[in-house]
């Protein structure tokens, strides 16, 4: 597609990029329904292809193209913008008539006796850092400390149902389920932790591995909490014995979007056909960063240069 926009740029005698700019989803456009049924909630089409333009230094880009072509020189650049439905929920996968259900996933969260938390998954690991990524959504929604925090995972059995890590899917819906599940296990700790402290619930929060009255220094941490539940049965009143483990499904309906605009510069030698890459951008939406340095390992690896081109 993109070079169908080339192709359409030169006959008209437009500027790729602004030809570009003329077709992409504005913003005040969004919720925007494709041709296909698809809904895009929202993504940074536009402000991508600005962002790359901007840091590759575009005009004068193409102003050295002239020059070097003036010269003889084969000097090219490519550009190409777009979108990618990530983390499809239900919806898209009921769209063209799956038998199977690829847009739900589950978590379970659970704070054992010693105070320790378990999340466990269906998804898999494979390289893109996701048992730190879902750790972090845990310990930043539970309040719990990362170190106090172990991720099962890449096994079926360990959850209800898992459909399993492809297509970007892993941290949006796993991560989603995970959020979910957090939320509800923080409700509970919280709960127990009015008695035992005996303040408001609406007065107390958690974070870094312990449970605390907003505005003092009464706290209790998951260990002493988890006690109290497991073990010393006088603490608490029947009516708030509750069991610290949630399950949650997370489903994203019409599922999550991120797009994207690479720019490469390069010459290529007219007698070797060698090929130099001189520049190479990359701006992307990635949305919330959970990881932000993950996140920047995954866009350097999956734009590596390939073995026959060297960059100055």
């Amino acid at each position: 597609m993109e070079r169908l926009i080339d192709m359409a740029a030169q006959r008209l005698a437009v500027d790729p990029v602004q030809l570009r700019l003329r077709n992409l989803i504005r913003a005040d456009e969004f919720p925007y329904r494709v041709a296909s049924g698809i809904v895009w909630d929202r993504s940074g089409f536009v402000d991508s292809l600005a962002s790359a333009c901007q840091a590759a230094g575009y005009q004068l880009l193409r102003e050295e193209q002239a020059r070097a072509r003036a010269e003889g020189r084969l000097v090219g650049i490519g550009i190409a913008t777009y979108a990618e439905l990530t983390g499809i929920g239900s919806r898209i996968s009921a769209a063209p008539g799956m038998p199977i259900n690829t847009g739900t996933e589950t978590a379970t969260i659970r704070l054992d006796s010693t105070g320790a938390v378990t999340g466990s998954f269906g998804v898999a690991s494979h390289g893109q850092g996701l048992e730190t990524t879902l750790a972090q959504v845990i310990a930043d929604e539970l309040g719990a400390r990362i170190d106090d925090i172990q991720i099962l995972q890449g096994d079926s059995a360990v959850v209800a149902h898992g459909t399993g890590s492809y297509a970007s899917r892993s941290a949006v819906l796993a991560g989603g389920a995970a959020t979910l599940a957090a939320r509800l296990l923080k409700e509970k700790m919280i709960r127990a932790a009015s008695h035992l402290l005996e303040a408001a619930v609406d007065d107390i929060d958690a974070a870094d591995g312990r449970v605390f009255v907003s505005g003092t220094d009464r706290s209790l941490t998951f260990r002493e909490i988890a006690r109290a539940v497991y073990s010393e049965i006088g603490r608490l009143p029947r009516e708030a014995r509750e069991e610290m483990e949630v399950t949650k499904l997370y489903d994203p309906y019409f599922g999550t979007t991120t797009c994207a605009t690479h720019i490469a510069a390069l010459e290529i030698d007219p007698e070797t056909y060698k090929v130099t890459l001189g520049r190479y951008v990359v701006a992307e939406d990635c949305g919330r960063l959970i990881n932000p340095m993950i996140v920047e390992g995954q866009v350097h690896g999956a734009v590596a240069p390939m073995p026959w081109a060297t960059a100055p």
